[in-house]
């Protein structure tokens, strides 16, 4: 196999001061990360990761608009709300600060979803929709790469996260309709 083709490109992308910018990068990332995080502690919300579809730079109370309604009637809100994207900021604050606030936020949001919210229903249309359903499953699983979910969770707390995650997939499953392609 020739690699030099693979060493013109190293060389070109390591050049200079890449090491520094990269790490200016992340220092910036993990910045916002925390910011996002901590105003979640304080009941806040706001929707300006890089992944979210709808960002929303104003911050709503997370606890006021739980899991159906938005602060200005708009369905995206909902959508963003429900894809739960913020509780990888919170597992990944507690990751890098190992401050116990994060997960208690962490466990206190997931919790209470699954209580609150936790099986799809005619009053929780908007919150289940299937993409949004898949994106949630992801992001709580996505979530988990920065826990030890058997020391996070206690016995009772991971039988609740098994059931919730039986009824993601079983929706997605029965709901999920596949393209039709046709042959023109």
């Amino acid at each position: 196999m020739d690699f030099s083709r693979l060493e013109q490109y190293q060389q070109l992308f390591y050049q200079g001061d890449w090491l520094q910018k990269e790490n200016e990068q992340l220092l910036k990332e993990s910045k916002e990360i925390r910011k996002r995080a901590d105003l979640l502690l304080e009941d806040q919300v706001v929707f300006t990761d890089c992944l979210d579809m709808e960002a929303c730079e104003n911050p709503y109370s997370l606890s006021k608009f739980k899991w159906n309604t938005s602060p200005t009637n708009d369905s995206e809100w909902i959508f963003m709300l429900n894809r739960q994207g913020y509780l990888l900021d919170l597992a990944m604050c507690y990751r890098m600060t190992l401050k116990e606030k994060y997960l208690v936020k962490y466990k206190e949001i997931l919790f209470q979803f699954i209580e609150k919210n936790g099986a799809p229903s005619e009053a929780s249309q908007r919150s289940w929709r299937t993409i949004d359903t898949g994106i949630r499953l992801m992001n709580w699983i996505k979530s988990w790469t920065y826990l030890d979910v058997l020391d996070t969770f206690n016995r009772q707390e991971q039988e609740l996260l098994q059931q919730a995650i039986h009824i993601h997939v079983d929706y997605i499953l029965t709901t999920f309709l596949p393209k039709i392609v046709s042959a023109s």
